[in-house]
């Protein structure tokens, strides 16, 4: 219950279908029935416009923002909420709930299939039939809202429940449609599935190491579907066994965070022009469904090469860890080795992980900073590093070419 002791409510819907704004309509006047005090504001989904009801007027406020789809600057419009109210929505709409329920704001959305996948009834929202849904919406508004410690407990378990599942796994296995069909949706909403997801990112960082730090800033400023995290690096004589330990420990800590998926960065890391947020995340998904355990933005080298499709490559091993994606699946493994003095960390990961990919073209590269804690060959050679990446990056393209040719040729003989 809010302070003024008026609950405020947002709708989510696509007002340009009559029967939404019938449904919009007849709650709000069972709820004025009630001498129920409330604030109702509207997110179209269909036209992105914003909308505020002042008693039974309908009148656009486009000026407050409220765009369901850039949250990050309207966090405070977003919490002022205490309902979202969804009619009819298809799947790829209720993205909108994710970011809500982060700020504990619970979920009321008619039913249809694969709703209960995302909605928790009683935990993170409730779910209605549509018969009859104005009436019992605003019947269970009231009811919830009245009652402070009913209400104060749906806040703390819709946050609870918004921590525990809508990661990756929601988007991947939890909705109950295709890898095409999600990707043919995608394609007719423009990405917006992908306005929610977020990537935890680990940073690795000495403290001493400012130009490195300022670097990797201004890689991933503009980027919001990273969420950075900033690790410091373990130190230790031999700079490969202290990359490894850090390693670790950000393994342990998304082991603990329960992530679905981590990206580990290093801070020479340098984006491509080939970098895009919509096809990073398409990649991640594909290889999660080949149940890849480390995808790669980019290598340093390799040993051999199969294209999956025109982005994705599967390797046997590889060079260089400034930018890599890992699988909950590779969790254990890497907590399981015992590192040695003369390992290296793309080394093991290379040998202990039996599924890993490329991105390619590249999105990462890395930055020459004059040194390497890495490697001895790096140390001595800083300026080969550039040579290593521009030489994978031919390899790769050869192998994409010759595979085509190869492809094309068993179809002309068929």
């Amino acid at each position: 219950m809010t302070s003024n002791n008026v609950c405020h409510i947002v709708f989510a819907c696509d007002f340009s279908r009559k029967i939404n704004c019938n449904i919009v309509y007849l709650t709000y006047f069972n709820l004025c029935q009630s001498n129920f005090a409330f604030s109702m504001s509207f997110i179209d989904i269909a036209n992105h416009y914003d909308f505020d009801v002042d008693n039974e007027l309908f009148t656009n406020h486009a000026e407050k923002e409220i765009n369901g789809y850039n949250f990050k600057k309207k966090l405070s419009v977003i919490r002022k909420f205490d309902f979202i109210i969804m009619i009819n929505p298809s799947m790829i709409d209720l993205n909108i709930l994710f970011k809500f329920s982060a700020y504990g704001i619970p979920s009321i959305v008619n039913y249809f299939d694969g709703v209960n996948k995302i909605i928790d009834s009683g935990k993170n929202g409730y779910i209605l039939p549509s018969e009859y849904f104005p009436s019992r919406c605003a019947e269970l508004i009231i009811n919830v809202y009245n009652d402070e410690f009913v209400f104060n407990r749906l806040v703390i378990s819709t946050i609870n429940v918004y921590k525990n599942k809508f990661k990756w796994k929601l988007i991947i296995e939890k909705i109950n449609v295709s890898f095409k069909n999600i990707f043919k949706q995608l394609i007719v909403t423009n990405n917006k599935l992908f306005n929610w997801l977020y990537l935890p990112t680990y940073i690795i960082n000495l403290p001493e190491r400012t130009e490195r730090k300022r670097h990797i800033e201004e890689q991933f400023k503009g980027k919001p579907e990273f969420d950075l995290i900033w690790v410091e690096a373990c130190r230790h004589p031999i700079g490969r066994i202290g990359l490894w330990l850090s390693i670790v420990k950000i393994i342990n800590i998304a082991k603990e965070n329960n992530e679905d998926l981590i990206v580990i960065c290093e801070d020479d890391h340098c984006f491509t022009r080939h970098y895009s947020k919509e096809n990073l995340f398409k990649n991640i998904i594909t290889a999660y469904k080949y149940n890849v355990e480390l995808l790669s933005g980019g290598i340093g080298g390799f040993g051999t090469a199969l294209p999956v499709n025109s982005s994705l490559f599967w390797i046997n091993w590889y060079w260089s860890n400034q930018f890599i994606v890992i699988y909950k699946s590779a969790y254990q493994h890497i907590l399981d080795y015992k590192f040695n003095d003369n390992d290296t960390a793309d080394g093991v990961l290379s040998n202990i992980l039996s599924k890993k990919m490329t991105i390619w073209p590249f999105y990462s590269t890395q930055r020459n900073f004059g040194y390497s804690d890495v490697t001895a060959i790096n140390m001595q050679n800083p300026d080969r590093i550039e040579e290593f990446f521009k030489s994978s990056d031919m390899r790769l393209a050869e192998t994409f070419i010759k595979y085509k040719i190869s492809n094309s040729d068993d179809e002309n003989n068929s």
